[in-house]
């Protein structure tokens, strides 16, 4: 959800967006936001985004990132 290879990629993607694409059922945004962060850490890790960021907008959360080319990925292999 976070990360599609097809034209059309959302970003950035709301907290309640993925909140609901994941059927996350708790109320508590603390354990949703270290989860996406954890997520975003290791689809970083493995080359496949960088610059991954939160972003709190009036109260309200969503998450960016640079996905990375599939030569970029090719290449740190």
């Amino acid at each position: 959800m976070i990360l599609p290879y097809y034209n059309g990629v959302k970003n950035p993607v709301s907290i309640e967006e993925i909140r609901k694409r994941l059927v996350l059922k708790t109320p508590d945004t603390y354990m949703v936001r270290k989860t996406v962060k954890r997520i975003l850490d290791e689809l970083e890790s493995n080359h496949l985004i960088s610059d991954p960021k939160e972003e709190n907008l009036n109260g309200k959360y969503s998450y960016s990132y640079k996905k990375s080319s599939w030569m970029e990925i090719k290449d740190e292999e």
